[in-house]
């Protein structure tokens, strides 16, 4: 049975966002989920370095990407909020900074459009150690809230960046935590600043700035991640996951989630690229919604776990899992589709068909045919699970594949590469 309607907004144990720059190095952010609001020069591209932080599991994953004095600005989107707390988290080293600082990150709506933020600043001194800064809205330097000159150039530091959209007008709070523990509660050690500018209204974006040529910094910057809370950006596997963003040829990348992986959203789309290969491992089921471009000759493959085997850390790719029943659903918002889906089609051999049954009972029976009308193999199973199968040693070309089950003869078209 398809899962009709839209998705609604985040819930705890989701992430907003998640951004680790696993594309190919040199990409523009523009080609994978950023859109440009300010810049024509100097574009924002994905870089080889991967910075790390003790505990921080968004860290040695994928790439990174540069910030420099000036250029292009980018921002992302995430599912808005409209009011509570949302955190942000990324890891930064700075490579150089000027007295009087500038600006590098913040947030705003979704378009971005000009209310900016939850600005993140940084500055330096005489001798060169280094200052991080928080305003709610503003952008004058003697307004920021500022830390001591006590960090240095060139290290690592993880910042998580709070804004709390509080009832009433002009009442927000931005807050900033350095290095902050990863692995213990939310701090009460932080910077707040809560200058009275009119409130956005909604928080829908982050964005990373080139600022001034004479007042901004050189900086690499990695491992972001958007959340409800302070628990939930510290998560090895969230609880549900948005995949949006593109995957291009000679990528391979995985994702998890301990419930629910929705492939696409409301105002974001997916693209697998031809060469590319994703593979997805959640724990109960995988939402394709519209928006999903699965283009032919990338790989992809969606396993259902049923004992916690979720992608490797280090490989990037899942470890061994056992396929589970109701494997994929896809979503229209509008009807539901009748028939088995198959998944992945086009196939390069192997590949599930989720029966797409209101009734999750009953024997059933398919078999797959040539175009000539030659029977290639045949399959018994039963309505709890989701049968797979297998074409590798098969030559490319169309097949059909017919399902019997309670009274209902469905054929589908198969495209084997």
């Amino acid at each position: 049975m398809l899962l009709i309607g839209s998705m609604v907004g985040p819930v705890s144990g989701q992430w907003l966002l998640e951004e680790n720059f696993a594309y190919p190095v040199g990409d523009p952010l523009s080609e994978h989920g950023w859109n440009v609001h300010s810049g024509t020069i100097n574009p924002m591209v994905v870089t080889p370095t991967v910075l790390q932080y003790p505990g921080y599991p968004a860290c040695g994953v994928g790439n990174g990407t540069a910030l420099n004095k000036t250029g292009q600005d980018v921002n992302h989107t995430f599912p808005a909020l409209t009011g509570g707390d949302v955190y942000l988290s990324f890891l930064i080293m700075v490579e150089s900074a000027t007295l009087t600082g500038d600006y590098f990150l913040h947030l705003g709506r979704d378009p971005m459009g000009s209310s900016f933020k939850g600005k993140v600043f940084v500055r330096r001194d005489g001798q060169k150690m280094l200052s991080f800064g928080i305003s709610q809205s503003a952008h004058a330097t003697a307004l920021v809230t500022w830390s001591p000159f006590v960090y240095s150039l060139n290290c690592v530091y993880l910042l998580v960046l709070k804004y709390s959209m509080v009832p009433g007008s002009g009442n927000d709070v931005a807050s900033l935590f350095i290095n902050p523990d990863p692995g213990l509660p939310e701090p009460l050690e932080r910077l707040t600043s809560s200058d009275p500018p009119d409130d956005p209204g909604e928080i829908g974006a982050v964005a990373l700035r080139q600022g001034g040529a004479s007042s901004g910094p050189v900086l690499q910057l990695d491992g972001i991640r958007a959340g409800l809370s302070w628990e939930e950006l510290f998560l090895e596997i969230p609880v549900q996951r948005i995949v949006t963003g593109t995957v291009t040829e000679g990528q391979s990348v995985c994702y998890s989630a301990s419930q629910t992986i929705d492939v696409a959203c409301e105002t974001s789309s997916f693209t697998l690229s031809p060469g590319g290969s994703v593979a997805l491992v959640a724990g109960m089921r995988i939402y394709f919604h519209p928006g999903t471009i699965l283009q032919a000759g990338g790989a992809l493959t969606a396993s259902i776990s049923s004992e916690g085997n979720y992608c490797n850390k280090k490989t990037g790719h899942p470890n061994p899992v056992t396929p589970f029943r109701r494997l994929v659903t896809t979503t229209d918002g509008r009807n539901s589709q009748v028939g088995p889906l198959l998944f992945p089609n086009p196939t390069t051999g192997t590949f599930f068909v989720d029966l797409n049954t209101r009734e999750q009972t009953g024997h059933g029976c398919a078999v797959i045919y040539r175009v000539t009308g030659e029977q290639v193999l045949k399959k018994e199973f039963d309505g709890k699970e989701v049968p797979f199968f297998d074409l590798s040693e098969e030559p490319s070309g169309i097949y059909f594949l017919k399902v019997v089950m309670k009274g209902r003869n469905e054929m589908v078209k198969i495209i084997k590469l």
